[in-house]
This record gives C-alpha cells, sequence and structure tokens, in this order.
C-alpha cells in the first residue's frame, strides 16, 4: 500500500481557481490522497464549487473541509498541520496546480532515501498559459535555499510534527520562517531535478502585493528577529550560506521596493537591515558566498545582483544608488 500523503490547501475567496487545483490533484498518478481544504472565512461561492466537484468525484478523492474565522494563510497552514493523517504532507496554494505524476515520484524518492524533505522545481505560470520563470533545483545544499516557499516539497510528517514546526501568522515571511524553523533540527533533504509545481502569476496574490510599499508589517526586520529567537538558531548561524540567504533576501527586499517608496524611506529601510546585519552577522560584508561564481546552483543573474550591490555598498556608494532609483 502507498503511504497516505495529505495535502493542505488554505482557501479564501479562490472560487476562481480551486477547481483547477483540486484537478491537478485528481489527475495525479498517486491515488492515496488525503486533501485538507481549509476555508479561512471565504465569502464567495468556493466551498460550493468544492462540494459539486466531490460531489463528482467523491469515489476518487477524500476531501476533508475544514471551516475557520478569517485569520490569513499562515494559521490557515497550521489548522491543516493539525489536522493531517498521512505519512507525509505537502502544501498547495488555491490558484496553483501540481504538474501531473509529480507526487508518485516525490513519494518514491522520499521511501527510497528516507527523506525528510523533497522539493522539486516550479514554473512561474501567466493566466494564459505561458510559461513566465521556471527554476529547477540541482542537487546542491544551495537549493535548501533557492525556493524557500513551502509548496513544490513532500514533508515527512512525523519531522514536522516531531519539532513542533508551524507557520506564524506575519505578512512578510511565514514561508521563510516555516523553513528555516525545520532547517534548524538538520533534516535529510533530498531534490527531483525537474519542475513539479505550477505558480500562477496571480496579481491579487499575497506575494504580488507584499512587499512593494514599505510599512511595519512589511519590513524584514520582525522576521529577522524571530529567526533570531528560534531554539536552535546557533545551528543555522554557523551556516555562512544561511548568512548568505538572509543577505540575498534583504538585497532583494531593497531593490524590490525601490521604485515604489521615496528616498528618505527606502534609505532608512536599507539603514535598518544593515545595522542589524552589524549586530547579529558582523562578518557579514566578507560572506564567501558573495561571488559571480558562487553559490552553485544559483542562477548567474542573482549572483551577479548579490555581488553587484554588495561591491557597490562596499566601497560607499549605496545611498548615491538609492537616491538614483528611488520614487
Amino acid at each position: 500500500m502507498h503511504p497516505l500523503v495529505s495535502v493542505i490547501i488554505p482557501l479564501y475567496n479562490g472560487e476562481r481557481y480551486i477547481i483547477d487545483c483540486l484537478e491537478s490533484l485528481r489527475k495525479q498518478k498517486y491515488r492515496n490522497l488525503e486533501i485538507i481544504v481549509i476555508d479561512d472565512g471565504s465569502t464567495d461561492h468556493s466551498l460550493d464549487k468544492i462540494n459539486k466537484y466531490y460531489v463528482r468525484y467523491e469515489k476518487n478523492l477524500l476531501i476533508n473541509i475544514i471551516k475557520q474565522k478569517n485569520q490569513g494563510q499562515g494559521a490557515s497552514r497550521n489548522t491543516g498541520i493539525d489536522n493531517v493523517h498521512g505519512k507525509y504532507m505537502m502544501f498547495i496554494d488555491q490558484d496553483d496546480t501540481l504538474v501531473t505524476g509529480i507526487l508518485k515520484k516525490m513519494v518514491a524518492k522520499a521511501e527510497k532515501l528516507n527523506s525528510d524533505i523533497i522539493a522539486a522545481g516550479y514554473q512561474r505560470v501567466s493566466p494564459n498559459g505561458k510559461i513566465k520563470i521556471e527554476v529547477i533545483l540541482q542537487n546542491t545544499e544551495w537549493s535548501k535555499f533557492k525556493i524557500v516557499a513551502p509548496w513544490s516539497k513532500l514533508y515527512r510528517t512525523e519531522f514536522v510534527l516531531k519539532n513542533k514546526v508551524r507557520f506564524l501568522p506575519v505578512v512578510l515571511g511565514e514561508d521563510v520562517y516555516f523553513l528555516m524553523q525545520l532547517y534548524s533540527f538538520e533534516p535529510k533533504v533530498d531534490f527531483l531535478e525537474e519542475i513539479g509545481y505550477n505558480w500562477l502569476d496571480n496579481i491579487e496574490s499575497v506575494s504580488n502585493t507584499t512587499y512593494k510599499r514599505l510599512g511595519g508589517e512589511t519590513s524584514l526586520l520582525p522576521l529577522y528577529n524571530m529567526l533570531e529567537r528560534l531554539k536552535n538558531k546557533e545551528k543555522l548561524k554557523k551556516d555562512r550560506m544561511y548568512e548568505y540567504f538572509l543577505i540575498k533576501t534583504a538585497v532583494w527586499n531593497i531593490l524590490y521596493t525601490l521604485r515604489k517608496n521615496n528616498y528618505a524611506v527606502v534609505l532608512e529601510n536599507s539603514i535598518r537591515i544593515w545595522s542589524w546585519f552589524n549586530s547579529h552577522f558582523s562578518d557579514y560584508m566578507r560572506n564567501p558566498y558573495i561571488k559571480i561564481t558562487k553559490p552553485k546552483g544559483e542562477s548567474l543573474k542573482i549572483r551577479f545582483v548579490i555581488w553587484g550591490y554588495m561591491t557597490i555598498k562596499k566601497i560607499g556608494c549605496e545611498q548615491l544608488v538609492l537616491r538614483i532609483f528611488s520614487k
């Protein structure tokens, strides 16, 4: 008997997308599934659509719908974790889909290698079906940090529950916190070097709106401070690749918000971020992965951007660049 896999889907007003999501699960070549839909206080017809769909396919699908007051995606995922029955669990967002057949491959590899996490690549897909971005993971240490979303991964349920790993109900970084918390317990992570997840380029999604304007809730510092409070933070902090990941995230945050905010706001954000690094990673400017040739497994474009930005910062020209390119 193939082990049961619990698939957790947070749902909030997803009537336009949820059936495509469920269809991608029905079409998997792996049938032993428990689908847990967490309705986070939807006000549209999402549940009606799911119920009609389930009536049609109840012989092939097990769907458990759990209703709760609106609490956000992190809280919904936590509710899902608290209700899993499978040997493995995975997360999928309501507007995304799985590539047909990927689940069978992920379970087979997890069983063969006794993995705690199996990660696959993803593709960013426009609403008309055009592929905009493809990210394929290589079998390198950096691949743990390349995709920090909780989706496109299969988790051993026992590992997650034993270590009491949960999401935080925050605007920015709940995904990062979940994964870094997992990594602090040193899981066995393995990779499928192929695309397994279709991430819809949905303009209404949280990922497309969170970072554009800076404010208290969208600052990186609450996330970074929460990471500093992790039980096993010292294990993470000994890993210079983890440090590089935090640097990369900081640079990305500054650049992404640059054209949406005025110079004073962007400068203040930059000063606060790098002050935090000075306090917690005093040697961060000499991180060995800040190179065009490293880390192995990262795209050349991203390596170049991080190296270039940190070089500009090192020679004292960061503020000039922020002034030129800010709103």
